[in-house]
């Protein structure tokens, strides 16, 4: 989904900017911010999704026939776009967007540096991808806590078949 926003490229900021390629105007710039959002918002929890099913896949040994049952589904492909529009909506609806100077893109999310609706932003923005951060990193790190414990449990399981085969090769054990 983040491939989309950046496709948005400069061509919808409004002309007489500068940036090369614009051709829009305050609809078009109010439009990419909007999906600016979107995109970004929702990809962003794509991947905190996939962490999930990843660590309810493996961890927890859930069969992904399991996961095709309708309300999984539901969750895994509605759930960020869900979010997506509404960190959309919330930096739409809270700010004017304006030309984000160094990507040529119309974004509108902080707003006017030191205002009460910047810093509710800013701390909603942070809050949104802390969260997504802090369940990809809770499933990555279960992960690789199941792969530490299955790594041991192969490790004993070859000890214990070596040190069998070794008192076959030496007679102590007759077939």
């Amino acid at each position: 989904a983040s491939f989309f926003a950046f496709f948005l490229g400069s061509w919808m900021v409004p002309e007489g900017g500068g940036f090369p390629l614009a051709a829009g105007k305050e609809a078009t710039c109010d439009a990419q911010a909007f999906l600016f959002g979107l995109f970004f918002g929702s990809s962003n929890m794509t991947n905190g999704v996939m962490a999930l099913v990843y660590w309810l896949v493996i961890c927890r040994e859930k069969p992904e026939k399991d996961l095709r049952a309708w309300y999984w589904l539901c969750l895994m492909f509605s759930y960020p776009w869900l979010w997506g529009i509404g960190y959309a909506a919330a930096s739409r609806y809270s700010v004017r967007p304006s030309v984000f100077p160094l990507v040529w893109y119309c974004y509108g999310m902080f707003g006017e540096p030191g205002t009460t609706v910047a810093t509710i932003s800013f701390w909603v923005v942070l809050a949104f991808f802390l969260l997504t951060g802090i369940l990809i990193l809770l499933s990555m790190g279960a992960l690789v806590r199941y792969v530490h414990r299955q790594e041991k449990r192969m490790d004993r399981f070859r000890r214990q078949h070596s040190s069998l085969g070794e008192q076959r090769q030496g007679g102590g054990i007759s077939t």
